[in-house]
Formats: structure tokens, sequence, C-alpha cells
């Protein structure tokens, strides 16, 4: 078991972002509503760059900027036709408030590596200086 005071774990996303990175899917990821209900969540693949939520706005495309006008989902097509019309979006206007970055503070982070058949479990504490503190643990898959 070793520990580090940096996050261990952050070299790996950031290798995996890289190696996948031909993937447009890869650097995208939903979190459900349920997300409004409880403060705790998990992210099934490592897809994730944290930038500043204005940044990560402009980066994206105007047609994935446009998702975020969408109509409500699950609503009625002819529910919500009767009440919207088509949504216009100034592409030099900052994000819409639709548009949400999270910044994940991870406790602990299961890094599962199927093609190596490698899996880390990195768990956080804090230091005798209050400052983070990461152990990590190699385990079966």
């Amino acid at each position: 078991m070793g520990s580090s005071s940096a996050a261990p774990w952050k070299q790996l996303l950031i290798g995996s972002i890289q190696a996948n990175s031909h993937l447009k899917h890869y650097s995208y990821f939903q979190l459900i509503d349920d997300l409004k209900h409880c403060p705790f969540a998990e992210v099934i693949q490592f897809a994730l760059q944290v930038q500043q939520r204005e940044k990560s706005w402009f980066a994206c495309s105007l047609r994935s900027r446009m998702q975020y006008m969408a109509p409500t989902p699950r609503v009625s097509v002819y529910e919500q036709a009767s009440q919207t019309q088509t949504p216009s979006l100034d592409p030099s206007i900052g994000p819409v408030g639709a548009f949400c970055l999270l910044v994940l503070d991870p406790d602990q982070v299961d890094y599962l590596n199927l093609k190596t058949n490698e899996r880390l479990i990195f768990t956080s504490g804090l230091g005798v200086d209050g400052e983070k503190l990461w152990t990590s643990q190699n385990v079966n898959p």
C-alpha cells in the first residue's frame, strides 16, 4: 500500500483521456437527475476534465451548446410545442442556465484497466498537516 499527498490517480485519468481522445463520446458524461437529491455520485468512465464553466462552454461546438436550449426531456412533444418557440443562441454569449459545470472532489477512486487486468483503489484521508493524503492498493479486478 503506497501513499502520496498528490492525487496519484490524476495521471491515470489524464493518460486515459489522451489515449481515448479520438472517441468523441469519451469526453462527456451525464449524471442523472438524482444528483439534485444526493450529494454523492459515481462516474463509471474515467472521462472527466474539469475546467472553468465559461471556458468549458466556449470549448463546446455551437451545436453542442444548442442542446442546452432543447425542450424539457420527457415532456410531451405536443405540450412543449404549444408552450415554446424555436430557441436561438447568440454564439458570443456565455453559458445558459442549463449548462452546469461540476467540480468533483473524490474521496475514493476505483481504477480498472481491462487491457492490463489491473485494478487500483485510491483512498483519501487527512495527513497530520491537514492536507489530503492519498493511499493506493492493488486489488484483484
